[in-house]
């Protein structure tokens, strides 16, 4: 991005901050949709893979951690829904502590675990699964080829009549999976980027990760991908938010959607007018990945 740009898009963002500042004096900031990545491990190696796990250092994360870091959104925001996501969720032994929170919490009203259906949870977390009620829809994401890793988690499911729901993808059928990027992705020009970026589905998929807060998975991952610095307005560090309006007018403008982000800049994106279909879940070799 060039230094014309830069100002350009940092004078926006400080119209919008003080806009921001008179909107929520006395109002939570409203999130359509959190989405909050237990971890950065998988069992899978997805070549298309939305969150590029294969491409980052696989790591776990602490859920205590985000359980607090919850607790502060929480009181700053109002989530319509509430999304736990990885990696592999259930690759987190800890997992169920946040699913406890989950079903304790009354700021959350709907929402779903998103899995691949490859890892059994084991004794606790199946009690913690049990507990939620049907608070969260458990979706289960069936790739080609991996149909006989998932039997032992739909048994369970079906067993115990968890709310859930099954997406089996075929490897001859077109799905929804587009080619957003890959770790070497250009840099797209800067029209096309606000033109992709208009009509993007994952614009307002508000993520949390590991204390960072940004208005996309692709933000969580685009420093260590695309070696990027993080523009301050786009990306917050949730521990120093304090229950005041300067941190509700930092989260809100952090995921205003009117201004494209600078990670956009390496993302065709998911719209309609991306023609880019791949076979879903397509795995990759390890010495293909970073």
């Amino acid at each position: 991005m060039n230094e014309q740009e830069q100002r350009r898009k940092k004078k926006r963002y400080e119209k919008i901050y003080r806009r921001n500042l008179r909107l929520y004096k006395h109002k939570k900031v409203k999130l359509p949709f959190l989405e909050v990545w237990a971890g950065k491990q998988c069992t899978l190696q997805c070549r298309d893979c939305l969150h590029m796990i294969p491409y980052i250092k696989q790591e776990k994360l602490s859920i205590q951690k985000l359980i607090r870091d919850c607790d502060i959104l929480f009181e700053l925001c109002e989530v319509d829904y509430f999304s736990i996501a990885g990696g592999e969720p259930f690759c987190c032994k800890d997992l169920y502590k946040l699913l406890d929170y989950i079903a304790d919490s009354q700021a959350v009203k709907n929402g779903k675990i998103i899995t691949n259906g490859t890892v059994m949870p084991d004794k606790r977390t199946r009690e913690s699964l049990k507990n939620l009620k049907g608070k969260l829809e458990i979706r289960v994401d069936i790739y080609p080829g991996q149909e006989e890793k998932t039997k032992l988690f739909l048994e369970f499911l079906e067993k115990e009549q968890l709310r859930c729901h099954v997406q089996k993808y075929r490897a001859d059928k077109k799905s929804n999976w587009k080619h957003v990027s890959s770790p070497d992705q250009w840099e797209i020009p800067e029209k096309m980027t606000e033109l992709i970026y208009k009509d993007c589905e994952v614009r307002r998929c508000t993520s949390l990760c590991d204390g960072e807060l940004t208005s996309c998975p692709r933000g969580i991952i685009s420093s260590e991908i695309y070696h990027i610095e993080k523009n301050f307005c786009e990306h917050v560090r949730v521990s120093q938010l304090k229950n005041d309006t300067a941190s509700r007018a930092r989260i809100a403008t952090c995921i205003d959607d009117s201004v494209y982000k600078d990670y956009c800049r390496y993302c065709l994106g998911l719209n309609a007018a991306n023609p880019y279909f791949v076979v879903p879940g397509v795995q990759i070799r390890k010495k293909d990945t970073k």
